[in-house]
């Protein structure tokens, strides 16, 4: 499903070039459950970035499905991030004064879907998560493992493929943390493919495959890590 081939990303700063990801080589298969770990500054969360086409390589290609993603215009971009990819980051990014299932219609707003099904979608994947008796209530409301709950069925409102998770547990203390994960690994089990962004390994271990990256590299790849 995704083909990450030889891709660098450089930044300048001051003057000064900074490789935050270095020739990297990785594929993804569909339905894959894929935990990419790291320490703060490896290159982890920037590698997501162009995964989930919200930045664009220096050099080398972003496949998914076939289609390189560097060669796509902002509208197909657009589409991408809509249709293809859920995200999922560690503040929730919740409007705040706006109710659980509004924040789960928002993403149904940009897509083709007819506004007579919004509500009732974004219902349904509430109920998912087991938040169906948190519809109306406001982010200050939730708890952070509700509130990460929230942004999880926002992200599948729109049945994408793919869902990013960069580091979705780092604002959860430990048992709102397993909860999410034994959530991911639902979702995986129903078909979705996720990729996980995270410097805990108690957390990764959730994923069938951790890929540890380190300046920019990938220094290994382990299958099936349990």
């Amino acid at each position: 499903m995704i083909a990450i081939l030889n891709v660098s990303k450089i930044y300048k700063l001051d003057g000064v070039e900074v490789r935050a990801v270095n020739k990297i080589n990785l594929t993804i298969k569909e339905k894959e459950f894929i935990a990419i770990m790291g320490p703060s500054g490896s290159g982890k969360s920037t590698l997501m970035h162009l995964i989930g086409a919200l930045d664009t390589p220096t050099s080398g290609s972003v496949m998914i499905d076939g289609k390189d993603i560097g060669k796509m215009n902002d509208e197909e971009l657009a589409f991408l991030r809509n249709q293809t990819i859920g995200f999922v980051f560690q503040q929730f990014n919740l409007l705040p004064k706006t109710t659980s299932i509004d924040n789960v219609i928002l993403p149904l707003l940009y897509g083709s879907t007819p506004s007579s099904l919004r509500k009732s979608l974004a219902q349904q994947m509430l109920v998912k998560v087991d938040l169906s008796n948190r519809l109306c209530h406001l982010p200050s409301q939730l708890s952070g493992g509700q509130q990460q709950r929230v942004a999880i069925a926002r992200a599948m409102v729109t049945n994408p493929k793919i869902i990013l998770a960069d580091e979705p547990t780092g604002n959860l203390d430990s048992k709102s943390s397993v909860e999410i994960m034994k959530l991911f690994k639902q979702l995986n089990k129903e078909g979705k493919t996720i990729i996980l962004i995270t410097h805990e390994l108690t957390i990764a271990k959730f994923a069938k495959r951790i890929v540890h990256i380190k300046d920019g590299e990938i220094i290994k790849n382990n299958n099936d890590y349990r």
